[in-house]
């Protein structure tokens, strides 16, 4: 097993199909999804600079270069989900990224593609949700089959993946193995989470509440992970749980940013110093505003990062990376 620690990094690159039925267009936050065509290049110089290896885990649908092809990589079997709103095939779209950049971002995938040590994983075909009434396994199946169809057809083949809110269950777990999916991301491990059964929880309010008390005081515990606990024999399976979630900085620079930059450098220090993985996640749009503040806040986490590297052989890892030092 490896004695350094390690900071992975993975981003849930989803644009509008992961908020269908919170976010609507006229809705202000839209432009969160416009300024990603900003915030993604931003994000690849930034962790070219610092040679930080990133696990993007991209929804199928948005490596489409048209509708046309989004719906010819779709499968027969779609999700049936009983809430309506979640359908993304009722969604109204464009036709491509250039009438349509919330839906489609085959240009973006293709920067990510061309930018050294940047992996680009599955979030699912359509932003898939395996805890929704109504839906199937078998559709899960059918959806992760497009994913892994369409990503290959831009000579992409991903080996991780990030389900959409976190929701999996050892049914769907078992499916990864036949994709050749050898790491996800996987919940905290910690005694808060585990009591309160984060998967039976749907309220995406109290989800969302929950990770702004997290980031913020990290009150739950660090939420470290040893390299003995990674991997999950069952499922052949190599699960790195997620620390915490970066949330995005305001316009102004707060008290409150002030204390948590400190925190997460402490459970940057900790992780490498005690030899364990520190797994931090995001949005590419959660960057859309204040982009500045938000890169500059990042570059001040690569810069600790890059102190502990030096002191102590502290290890900036994407997901896959895990999995082959791992594997080896």
């Amino acid at each position: 097993m490896p004695e350094h620690g390690a900071l992975v990094i993975s981003l849930d690159f989803e644009l509008h199909w992961g908020w269908l039925e919170g976010v609507r267009p006229g809705d202000p936050y839209y432009a969160n999804f416009e300024n990603v065509w900003q915030a993604v290049p931003a994000l690849l110089a930034l962790f070219e600079t610092y040679k930080i290896p990133v696990t993007w885990a991209t929804v199928g649908f948005l490596f489409s270069g048209s509708k046309a092809e989004r719906d010819l990589f779709a499968p027969r079997d779609k999700p049936t989900y009983q809430q309506k709103a979640l359908d993304p095939y009722a969604e109204s779209i464009g036709n491509s990224e250039a009438d349509d950049p919330y839906h489609f971002a085959p240009s973006l995938i293709a920067q990510i593609a061309n930018t050294p040590r940047q992996e680009i994983g599955t979030h699912t075909y359509s932003h898939y949700y395996c805890e929704e009434p109504g839906q199937t396994v078998a559709q899960f199946r059918a959806d992760l089959q497009s994913a892994v169809a369409i990503a290959k057809h831009y000579g992409i083949s991903p080996t991780s993946i990030i389900f959409p809110r976190n929701q999996d269950s050892p049914e769907y777990l078992e499916v990864l193995r036949e994709f050749d999916i050898k790491v996800s991301r996987g919940r905290p491990s910690t005694e808060f989470f585990n009591r309160i059964g984060l998967r039976r929880l749907k309220s995406l309010r109290f989800t969302r509440f929950s990770r702004l008390l997290d980031s913020l005081m990290m009150q739950f515990g660090w939420h470290l992970t040893a390299w003995d606990d990674v991997y999950r024999p069952e499922f052949d399976l190599y699960d790195i749980p997620s620390t915490f979630f970066l949330r995005p900085v305001p316009s102004r620079f707060s008290g409150v940013d002030a204390v948590r930059l400190f925190l997460i450098k402490r459970a940057l220090t900790k992780a490498a110093k005690s030899g364990k993985i520190v797994h931090v996640w995001w949005h590419p749009h959660n960057f859309g505003a204040s982009l500045s503040e938000n890169i500059a806040f990042l570059t001040a986490i690569l810069e600790h990062t890059k102190h502990l590297t030096a002191a102590y052989n502290f290890q900036p890892m994407s997901m896959r990376d895990v999995y082959q030092t791992l594997a080896e």
